[in-house]
């Protein structure tokens, strides 16, 4: 008989050896080195299954907090998933997942980001979210957005840079919260460049030799991947990084640069207006595990965006049934499953009836912008 326990740092190790196991090849580093989160024994609410004393089934669970304007949002993210070969098909992740829903009941929690869109989550309440424009930079797109200015020019990120790559990243409406220290040690780990086996590198946009922005970029390497090099992160003066960014192309040798924009950041959609694009989503999935916690935990964000209207928006949540809500609009009640009131609260174009779109609460609150979860904090 097998027994679900969290992972303490005693036991982390073996947890790392689990996950290097089902996902590395030889040659790259462990995982324990890339998602440090996870496996550095600083948090202990990553679950792990254990048959005989062993540990056979495996969930990595970090905690932060995310900012959403004048909103602070508790968040959980899970990565790492993996079962042991001679385990697998017995149901041990599910069992897994249903303790992390646990978990994050109990912290207070009420959002989970998933990294991946497996049939497990979709049926435990995860859905695809958040509206992006996903851009394919090009030589002739990059040429097209290059300004002959010779007072801009990018140089690698130094050790004297650290306060202004976070006062960067704090300023963002959108993000992470993170300290000084977790910004350094999310840049060391590089997870998502080495995932795809690119080499991360950190550029300073200056102005007349002032520093104005900064880039994080996964460009290719000696290990010679086959992924397209990828923006991980971006912030400062939006001209400037976009002028950055075609100097950076053209200095790799690029042919093509991958980047994901969220609908809230139109200065930066207005910069790269002409250049084509389609339309996609935030990174994995998300759940709402509590959706009357979750809208209570958005009133600051939502007062500030429409006061009269959040005044006329209330989620409870419906016993029995897992992440889905009833919705008052307006005197109006509307039952919604976890799918579509994840599709209510962060997609621009959601698929819901026009009962609901006609709504002006609808219209002056929604969608509520998330920051992306396939940068530096992939999990």
């Amino acid at each position: 008989m097998g027994e679900i326990r969290f992972v303490d740092r005693e036991h982390i190790e073996e947890a790392a050896v689990l996950a290097d196991s089902i996902f590395r090849k030889e040659g790259q580093p462990s995982m324990a080195e890339e998602f440090p989160a996870i496996f550095s024994g600083h948090y202990e609410c990553s679950v792990g299954y254990y048959a005989e004393g062993k540990l056979v089934s495996f969930i990595g669970v970090v905690p932060s907090l995310i900012q959403v304007g004048s909103a602070t949002l508790p968040l959980f993210s899970i990565g790492s998933v993996c079962t042991h070969p001679d385990h697998q098909g017995k149901g041990y992740a599910g069992a897994l997942l249903q303790r992390v829903f646990e978990h994050i009941e109990a912290s207070g929690g009420s959002l989970l980001y998933v990294s991946g869109d497996r049939s497990l989550y979709i049926r435990n309440g995860c859905a695809h979210f958040g509206s992006f424009r996903s851009y394919a930079f090009t030589p002739e797109v990059m040429q097209s957005l290059t300004c002959e200015d010779a007072r801009i020019t990018i140089r690698e990120a130094a050790e004297s840079d650290r306060f202004r790559l976070q006062a960067w990243s704090d300023s963002n409406e959108v993000r992470y919260q993170r300290s000084l220290y977790e910004t350094s040690v999310l840049v060391r780990a590089s997870a998502l460049a080495s995932l795809s086996l690119l080499e991360q590198k950190v550029y300073i946009v200056e102005s007349e030799r002032q520093p104005v922005a900064y880039f994080i970029l996964g460009v290719p390497s000696e290990l010679g991947s086959k992924e397209n090099p990828f923006v991980i992160e971006y912030g400062g003066t939006v001209n400037a990084m976009v002028q950055g960014l075609a100097i950076a192309f053209h200095r790799h040798k690029l042919s093509t640069l991958r980047m994901h924009v969220s609908w809230h950041e139109t200065d930066l959609f207005e910069v790269l207006r002409e250049v084509p694009s389609t339309e996609s989503q935030n990174e994995g999935t998300i759940k709402i595990v509590n959706p009357a916690r979750l809208w209570e935990q958005l009133t600051p964000y939502l007062l500030a965006k429409d006061d009269a209207a959040a005044r006329q928006v209330h989620i409870r949540n419906v016993d029995g049934q897992a992440g889905a809500a009833d919705v008052l609009m307006n005197g109006k009640l509307l039952r919604l499953d976890s799918q579509a009131l994840i599709s209510l609260l962060f997609n621009a174009e959601p698929k819901l009836s026009e009962e609901i779109l006609e709504h002006s609460e609808y219209r002056a609150l929604f969608p509520i912008p998330l920051p992306y979860a396939g940068g530096l904090h992939f999990i």
